[in-house]
């Protein structure tokens, strides 16, 4: 929870760096090209950077057929 709550607040950072106008209720606000840029970075880049860094943990996930019997057993001997 706390990791999307600071991928938002990133997300935030770089919309209001790049100088992305708040619109009101009934107006259109025109966005200049680094704030047009930014929603791109958000929309693309910034889940393509967390999917790849999920990849590093997925790499190292050790989760073999055996480990998984292991597994199960330890978690029918807790329960039994």
């Amino acid at each position: 929870m706390f990791v999307m709550f600071d991928l938002a607040l990133l997300a935030g950072a770089i919309l209001s760096s790049a100088g992305y106008l708040e619109a009101r209720a009934g107006e259109i606000a025109c966005q200049p090209l680094t704030a047009l840029t930014a929603i791109q970075v958000n929309v693309a880049m910034l889940p393509a950077a967390v999917m790849l860094l999920s990849l590093l943990f997925l790499v190292r996930y050790d989760l073999t057929r055996n480990r998984l019997m292991a597994l199960s057993a330890s978690r029918r001997d807790d329960l039994a």
